[in-house]
């Protein structure tokens, strides 16, 4: 007899993950590229159809290389229509399907977000991440997922390019499940050497997250996820706050479990939020994936251009192209002209050159498509890509770039570090099999890198130059000049924690209220008729006299030099 509640709790889909679960995939396949990129198809359920029917472009046009009948073709177009989509040019027009695959396998798929999404991680994880954890989630962090990963790796190979591209990810955690075949712990040896007592984090793909019921305060209270067996066969598991259930297909219960952690140990990071949505996360690389897509059709179009003109058409006189489309060639494979009676030159052959302007423009536009990304993603545009030419950048443009930029990794650093403090809280509510208390989990603090030395050597130089060039002509305007000072050493050690900007403040404002002192003392010397000597201390006249005599600090430094 049939399971006829787990059916229906199968069968459960949020209104949130109906809605978003296409964008998910074609956000996780511009980040993977490949094939999934090339042949993906966001239009029909994939929990509901694990396994659709082949595109009918590749069935019959491909395989066969056969006409379809408008049976077929009707066909198809019904198929499209019941997903409400506009049937695509492959489904009901042969012809467009064979351009349609040859597009497909010949335009190189670009890696616009994966090579974003690595810059980005690879300036953040230069640094060190500073971690104060209990010593059992410490212990956890040497092998976060049971296969001997640690949490540095786990978090920047696997968490952090999911969550920034996706917007959001599941991490799910539990015990060390016990195989099958093997026997429960009985003793306490049996819990140490079998490792239930453990933690083992895995990730959850939203696109497997089909339903969810959240409580007042966003965390979840049940939660229903897809899994896939080694077979492929789809099993879901419906967790609760004292256990879980896993089901397969029709309903039937596989096996259960329980647990004593108080909640649905599954947590939701997210990068942002989407305004107008409970629990779905905002992709900060969306954009630069449209501009991915823009490109990898407009490299299509070069492509079928390239091919179509590959073979340029050969034109000459008329009387020599007769209706069997033969053209007599001489020996030695020569093709002879035709002499014009009424000039008496040679009537010459050409081949047709078409006009390049069209495609000239598409390698412009994807160009152009590249740059944009590189403003979305704040990052640095080197000299030399502009399109037009070659162009430096100016040392405002520079100081710009280098402040966007430290701006837009402190900000993508700390969204890493809040979802790997939900991480290690979540882990340590496993490891202890209860809620752990407000002082437990206060005494979790992670802290990412700020600051990450965006500008060169050279321009690094250049700025310790212009510093000092200011320094040296200061002392006129004492809280102007400081607060300007200041300004510019903050853009260029931009990501500078509050603690040394605090410090750094109050040296230029000793520095500049020391300058101050020694131009009024010279002013004060040029009044009394006693010149200062440009080659001596600014606090020595040139009768000899010690301007700073009522300054034993100043004394001291000039009995020094």
């Amino acid at each position: 007899m049939k399971n006829d509640e787990g059916k229906k709790l199968i069968e459960r889909r949020h209104c949130e993950w109906a809605e978003f679960q296409g964008l998910w995939r074609w956000l996780a396949d511009s980040y993977e590229g490949g094939e999934r990129y090339r042949n993906a198809d966001y239009s029909y359920d994939p929990i509901e159809h694990p396994q659709p029917p082949p595109p009918f472009w590749m069935a019959q046009t491909i395989s066969q290389s056969q006409p379809a009948s408008s049976a077929q073709l009707t066909a198809n177009f019904s198929r499209a229509s019941k997903r409400n989509m506009i049937p695509h040019i492959s489904e009901i027009d042969p012809e467009g399907a064979a351009t349609y695959a040859l597009r497909v396998s010949r335009t190189p798929v670009p890696k616009l977000v994966e090579r974003t999404v690595r810059r980005h991680l690879s300036r953040i994880y230069a640094g060190e991440v500073r971690r104060n954890v209990p010593s059992n989630v410490e212990e956890w962090i040497d092998d976060v997922d049971g296969a001997g990963t640690d949490l540095d790796c786990w978090m920047r190979k696997t968490v952090a390019p999911l969550l920034l591209v996706l917007g959001q990810l599941d991490l799910c955690f539990d015990h060390p499940e016990v195989e099958d075949g093997e026997d429960e712990p009985l003793t306490e040896a049996d819990v140490r050497n079998a490792g239930p007592n453990r933690c083992v984090a895995s990730i959850v793909l939203p696109e497997n997250v089909v339903w969810w019921k959240l409580n007042s305060r966003r965390r979840y209270e049940e939660v229903l996820i897809v899994e896939r067996c080694d077979e492929g066969k789809v099993q879901y598991r419906h967790w609760t706050a004292i256990g879980w259930t896993l089901y397969d297909c029709e309903g039937e219960i596989i096996k259960t479990g329980v647990h004593s952690f108080g909640c649905v140990p599954i947590v939701r990071v997210f990068d942002d939020r989407k305004a107008r949505c409970r629990n779905v996360g905002q992709s900060r690389y969306e954009s630069i994936a449209d501009l991915q897509k823009a490109i990898y059709n407009t490299r299509s179009e070069l492509v079928l251009g390239d091919v179509l003109q590959s073979n340029p058409l050969l034109q000459g006189p008329e009387d020599y192209v007769q209706g069997d489309t033969k053209v007599s060639v001489g020996p030695d494979r020569i093709l002879p002209m035709k002499r014009d009676v009424e000039t008496g030159g040679y009537q010459e052959w050409k081949y047709l050159d078409p006009p390049k302007a069209a495609s000239a423009d598409l390698r412009q536009r994807t160009i152009d498509y590249g740059d944009e990304s590189d403003r979305e993603a704040a990052l640095t545009k080197p000299a030399g890509s502009n399109g037009s030419g070659t162009v430096g950048q100016s040392g405002i443009s520079k100081a710009f770039d280098n402040q966007e930029g430290s701006d837009y990794l402190s900000e993508v650093a700390g969204t890493l570090a809040e979802a790997e403090e939900c991480a290690c809280r979540m882990a340590l509510r496993v490891l202890l099999d209860r809620e752990p208390t407000p002082e437990e989990l206060d005494a979790i603090e992670i802290e990412y890198p700020t600051e990450f030395g965006l500008l060169s050597a050279e321009e690094l130089g250049a700025a310790i130059t212009d510093l000092q060039a200011i320094m040296s002509s200061a002392g006129d305007m004492p809280m102007t000049e400081t607060e300007l000072i200041f300004r510019f050493v903050s853009s260029v050690l931009a990501g500078a924690g509050d603690d040394k900007l605090n410090e750094i403040r109050k040296e230029i404002e000793d520095a500049i209220a020391t300058k101050k002192d020694q131009r009024d003392m010279q002013a004060e010397a040029i009044q009394s008729g006693m010149q200062p000597d440009p080659n001596q201390n600014p606090g020595m006249t040139n009768d000899g006299v010690d301007a700073n005599a009522g300054d034993p600090a100043a004394s001291d430094v000039s009995n020094a030099e």
